[in-house]
């Protein structure tokens, strides 16, 4: 058993390498976690943890318990999951379910590493539970805990038309894809400057768990300054300031864009008005570029930290009373400073 588990431990590593310059981000970081899972711990001891809490292999419904117990590892929630919904876990969403065999082509190449695939007859019975490792053409690649094999963990394979002929005979009813559904997700860059005719995607991170299952983005342009592709990729068509709009599920969030001509820049001068802050108070300092529609990115520093600190996008904190100069340094060595006064903080009036 020791050998055969050896075995299966070099398959998935081997899979999970050669597709790893493929993968979005986000998906090589749960192929990862879901490597390093099977890899620290020997078969008895992943299949210990759930004996702990049900006692016994309870037949069929080992291979439940394992999928949850894998999911738990990657994801860091507890979940359940029924024959043909995902009610009773707030971490999970159905991507899809499947009842036509003629349909499952589309269900598996939505598959995500991480993912639960789910397959039963009735309504009364577990389904039977794996979890994706990955999908290449036509197959889709589980670890899977045998209910026929106490004790066993498998890397198994299933081809399209082998799941197709499942649901054509009648053996299989449907075929449910679980994800994880994220605690919240934000934008990576919720600011962006691009030059006209650049290119730049919108990166979404999983606050929850930084895993990246999350339902399907939507992307809303502001103006004609940006075009934005259904995958979330930015064209700059004109200069000027815009903004998109994500959304995902619920949640709507926006990013800004300046679109600049891509003009050699000649010269930057840093702005404040007025240059006073108060202790305790944050504003930004502003950069002119020469020509209008050129830039650079910006280095920040300030000479004294313990009057006012700032930030890499020129968001200056006031620390304490004094004075302190700003100073912006461009990518191509320009640079300009200005002096910030820190003031003492307004004391609201007793009524």
């Amino acid at each position: 058993m020791k050998r055969m588990f050896n075995k299966i431990i070099i398959l998935i590593l081997s899979m999970i390498m050669s597709i790893l310059l493929i993968l979005p981000e986000n998906t090589v970081k749960v192929e990862a976690k879901l490597g390093k899972i099977i890899t620290s711990s020997d078969v008895v001891n992943v299949m210990n943890v759930y004996m702990q809490s049900h006692k016994k292999w309870d037949g069929l419904g080992q291979c439940y318990g394992f999928a949850k117990y894998v999911f738990k590892q990657l994801f860091g929630v507890k979940v359940t999951f029924g024959y043909n919904s995902g009610a009773g876990s707030k971490y999970l969403y159905v991507v899809g379910t499947v009842k036509n065999y003629n349909d499952v082509y589309k269900l598996l190449n939505q598959a995500l590493p991480g993912d639960i695939l789910a397959y039963g007859q009735t309504k009364g019975n577990p389904p039977h539970s794996m979890v994706v490792v990955n999908k290449s053409k036509n197959k889709i690649n589980v670890l899977d805990a045998y209910g026929t094999k106490n004790n066993s963990i498998q890397l198994s394979n299933y081809s399209d038309s082998g799941l197709k002929s499942r649901l054509k005979s009648g053996k299989t009813k449907r075929i449910t894809l679980f994800r994880y559904k994220p605690k919240s997700v934000d934008i990576a860059e919720p600011s962006l400057h691009m030059p006209v005719g650049s290119s730049k995607q919108i990166r979404i991170t999983d606050i929850g768990s930084g895993n990246g299952n999350y339902p399907k983005p939507l992307y809303f342009p502001y103006s004609s300054f940006v075009e934005v592709s259904e995958s979330g990729l930015i064209k700059a068509k004109k200069t000027g300031t815009t903004f998109v709009s994500t959304k995902v599920g619920k949640k709507d969030i926006t990013t800004k864009v300046i679109v600049t001509s891509g003009e050699k820049v000649q010269s930057i001068k840093l702005v404040a008005n007025p240059n006073t802050i108060e202790v305790n108070q944050s504003k930004y300092v502003d950069v002119e570029y020469t020509p209008k529609n050129s830039y650079e990115e910006i280095t920040w520093s300030s000479t004294k930290t313990n009057v006012a600190t700032v930030d890499k996008d020129g968001k200056v904190t006031a620390k304490s009373i004094g004075s302190t100069t700003i100073t912006g340094k461009s990518k191509s060595g320009l640079t300009s400073s200005i002096t910030i006064n820190v003031i003492p903080e307004t004391k609201p009036e007793n009524l």
